[in-house]
């Protein structure tokens, strides 16, 4: 699900349907009934919800949908390759976005703006390796596998820089960014355990 303190927006029964929850009245409804197309995880923000869907086997749309329309409007068109996950962890914030897109090479993170057709390639490595991207006023944080354990990186949006916030053998995951502040899920106290996989002995780094 994503929340932007207002709105709740989650998958729907048997991960078809765009449901909305109204946070202060408790009102939920189907935003989208996805019967014609594989609709994705939704995001929320100030009103303006994304999510991702493929209405065939040529093309992935991400769709917006701001509240009190009538009606969606698309976003983005993708061309798809059937690979395992075209689109995927979308996150928006204000107006940009970010998303995981294997529909075509290179593999990796985007973002761009709502109203724009100008799309950002971000991550260097070719591969379906990064999850979890956060995206802010000025930076994108990300999970990465680049050459090892998961790792947190950072992407600043005005100068194209990436740093890495993190370098130790244990996995990094789940980063969460806001203000001043990255913080992630950490297993260096447990260094061979699998995060995924494995719940205990983790902690929170920032």
């Amino acid at each position: 699900f994503s929340t932007d303190g207002k709105s709740i927006v989650y998958m729907g029964v048997n991960l078809r349907e765009i449901m909305y929850i109204d946070v202060a009245t408790g009102q939920e409804f189907v935003l989208d009934d996805c019967e014609d197309v594989e609709c994705g995880h939704p995001a929320v923000d100030d009103g303006l919800i994304i999510y991702p869907a493929t209405a065939n086997r040529n093309e992935r749309t991400i769709w917006q949908h701001r509240l009190g329309d009538t009606h969606k409007r698309a976003l983005l068109n993708r061309p798809n390759v059937e690979r395992v996950r075209p689109i995927s962890d979308i996150h928006i914030h204000g107006n940009a976005y970010t998303w995981m897109d294997s529909s075509i090479p290179p593999d990796g993170l985007y973002y761009s703006q709502v109203g724009s057709s100008e799309v950002a390639h971000i991550t260097d490595l070719t591969c379906v390796c990064y999850d979890q991207p956060i995206i802010g006023d000025d930076f994108i944080v990300y999970e990465g596998r680049q050459d090892g354990p998961r790792e947190i990186y950072l992407y600043e949006m005005l100068t194209g820089l990436t740093e890495n916030l993190t370098n130790h053998r244990a996995p990094q995951f789940i980063p969460r960014y806001q203000g001043d502040w990255v913080v992630w899920i950490d297993g260096r106290n447990d260094p061979t355990s699998d995060p995924y996989a494995n719940k205990y002995n983790l902690d929170v780094y920032g």
